[in-house]
């Protein structure tokens, strides 16, 4: 009898145990953003690029009351101006940290930061000259907020303000660009347990 007592108290123990556990499993999901305006390499080059349509995909893991997501993000330009051709490429590789709160039941928020480092090559070819290229590396930085809708239970809209600082040293050209802005983004993530 005792120890059917005993097979009994440590079934319940560990079932406890598991349901306390899967309670405070971390919730994750992927999700894809899109920049809601046009990133500015340089002054020059806003004015002439065309399309920028940087992407950006994301891995949110929630837990209980906090965001853990990572990212990886790229963005292409190509400029095109009578013989002078410019292409530019930035690899973004980066991560948030966020509390989160719901508000109703398919209504979340969250506040935060995110930090990324880029990842930039560009090239320029003259006429029928050589092409000359090369790399650099800056960083991101700054506070965000934002809220997502649950539209279902593994599906959510959202958007994001960032208050974003960015720096980047260009070696070969000995230029350093850096900038303060705001970038909104626009998300839709998919949930799994």
């Amino acid at each position: 009898m005792k120890t059917y007592r005993l097979v009994w108290v440590m079934g319940t123990l560990m079932l406890h145990t598991l349901t306390a556990y899967a309670q405070q499993a971390p919730h994750w999901g992927l999700g894809v953003a899109i920049l809601g305006n046009q990133v500015d390499v340089s002054d020059a080059l806003a004015a002439l690029s065309e399309v920028v349509a940087p992407i950006g995909f994301y891995v949110p893991i929630n837990f209980q009351q906090v965001r853990l997501e990572p990212e990886v993000g790229m963005m292409r330009i190509k400029v095109v101006e009578s013989e002078l051709e410019q292409k530019f490429t930035a690899l973004r590789i980066g991560g948030g940290i966020f509390a989160t709160r719901f508000l109703t039941e398919a209504l979340q928020t969250y506040l935060g930061g995110r930090i990324g480092l880029m990842i930039v090559s560009q090239s320029v070819k003259v006429g029928d000259l050589e092409e000359d290229s090369s790399s650099d590396v800056g960083f991101t930085l700054g506070p965000a907020a934002g809220a997502e809708y649950f539209v279902g239970e593994s599906f959510s809209l959202g958007g994001e303000a960032q208050l974003m600082y960015a720096t980047l040293n260009l070696d070969q050209q000995d230029v350093k660009i850096s900038s303060l802005g705001i970038r909104p983004l626009f998300f839709v993530r998919w949930y799994f347990r």
